[in-house]
């Protein structure tokens, strides 16, 4: 009902099927001013043999709005029982810190990770079941994700990411 009430106040949502994803991601880390904060469960830089990198450029971008002075934090969620996603995760927080993009692991044997997909790029926010993979960009995996134009839910996902950048290493 929320939703409905707010769509009135100027709340604007649009599906990310597929491929669409990485593209609206880049778009909106490269508007963010203020902040873009992402937190997501599998960040995967692995790519098969010839092909074009999809993961990389998102990075990338990260650290370009990094050198604008937004304020860039990204969790990585993890596993604690899938040796190769902490495997993925392990070498994604390495390959951000090179591009000196602020970045922690929620996952340890103490703390409890996070399956969360949120892109959050001031009052920008994705929501869905992307990770960021080659899978996931480049079409081959059913996912699909929204991008919502709200203030008022930037901020409560905000309070939430916090809670995560928090608890994270």
């Amino acid at each position: 009902m929320a939703l409905v009430k707010n769509a009135a106040q100027g709340v604007r949502v649009q599906l990310l099927s597929g491929a669409r994803y990485r593209d609206a991601t880049i778009a909106a880390i490269r508007s963010s001013v203020l902040r873009c904060w992402c937190s997501l469960f599998i960040i995967d830089l692995t790519t098969s043999f010839g092909m074009p990198l999809t993961v990389d450029p998102v990075i990338e971008e990260l650290e370009r709005a990094v050198r604008r002075r937004v304020d860039v934090r990204l969790v990585i969620g993890g596993s604690r029982t899938s040796l190769e996603i902490a495997e993925l995760a392990d070498a994604a927080r390495a390959f951000c810190r090179s591009h000196e993009v602020p970045c922690r692991w929620l996952t340890s044997k103490d703390v409890r990770g996070s399956h969360a997909k949120i892109v959050i790029a001031d009052a920008l926010s994705i929501v869905g079941s992307h990770n960021w993979s080659p899978g996931a960009f480049g079409g081959e995996q059913v996912q699909d994700s929204l991008l919502i134009r709200s203030g008022v839910l930037s901020v409560q996902l905000s309070g939430l990411f916090m809670q995560q950048w928090n608890r994270a290493s």
